[in-house]
């Protein structure tokens, strides 16, 4: 049978105990590269200037779903690459939550294809808490840069035990978004129609004879699981919800057991 297969990154691919794709996991994606059968993508909530962790495995995949769904690309090659899908800010949303993040003390970073901006809040100072992505740029938000950035992705950073009840408090008044709150303090935000499967289901319309197996383990992979035709739900999520929509269970990541697991199963 052919196969559509869909890895999440962080915690699915990449150990975040480790910072690193372990042996086995590298040896699974190479091996179904190699299979004609098999179309391999990425569904990642990392903007496109965030894939370097893939390292030389980045060129196995053919398609990635990058933002959490808001940018969809095609990827053969680095220099084929190209866009075929993006949902992009309005400039309106960016700056009601600019307003939102400032008037609570909360770090702002905006996501473009190939940069990410640290927004200066407050009389043009950098706050404390700013988030620090690596490559990050900081600047103050102004007409001209929406002339010339397309913003895929806003992400919010809450430190302060009450920062969290701040965020979804504000949101409660921006109905066009939704959140997905991180452990690590990270705070995605998109608009209610984005998510992963809203990438996967254009890459899906091109192999409508492929069965599609979604895999991760976070809180934005509920919506490509419930799409998938097989899910897999990584044995070191912390969301039981998770497990029990899953057809899989797999191994805790930093067991490196992916490769067994994949065989074990018949996946591969």
């Amino acid at each position: 049978m052919k196969k559509l297969i869909f890895f999440d990154i962080d915690g699915t691919l990449r150990s975040n105990k480790n910072k690193a794709i372990l042996p086995q996991t590298k040896a699974l994606i190479k091996e179904l590269s190699q299979d004609t059968n098999v179309v391999l993508g990425i569904a990642t909530g990392r903007s496109y200037a965030r894939l370097g962790v893939l390292k030389e495995l980045r060129p196995l995949f053919k398609y990635l779903v990058l933002c959490n769904g808001a940018l969809t690309m095609q990827a053969k090659k680095t220099q084929e690459e190209k866009v075929l899908n993006e949902v992009c800010f309005e400039q309106k949303d960016v700056m009601q939550v600019k307003k939102a993040a400032a008037t609570n003390g909360i770090a702002l970073t905006l996501f473009t294809l190939d940069k990410i901006f640290a927004i200066n809040l407050q009389n043009d100072q950098t706050l404390n808490n700013i988030s620090s992505f690596k490559g990050e740029q900081k600047l103050v938000l102004n007409d001209a840069f929406f002339e010339q950035q397309k913003v895929y992705q806003m992400v919010l950073l809450h430190e302060k035990e009450n920062d969290k009840e701040k965020i979804q408090q504000f949101l409660k008044n921006m109905p066009q978004l939704k959140a997905y709150f991180w452990d690590s303090g990270f705070v995605d935000i998109m608009y209610q129609k984005i998510d992963k499967s809203y990438g996967i289901k254009q890459i899906k319309d091109l192999y409508p004879d492929h069965q599609l197996i979604c895999m991760g383990d976070g809180p934005n992979d509920f919506e490509m699981l419930k799409l998938a035709d097989v899910a897999i739900t990584m044995g070191n999520t912390k969301i039981e919800d998770l497990k029990n929509i899953a057809n899989f269970v797999s191994p805790h990541i930093d067991e490196d057991r992916m490769y067994d697991f994949f065989k074990t199963k018949k996946i591969i």
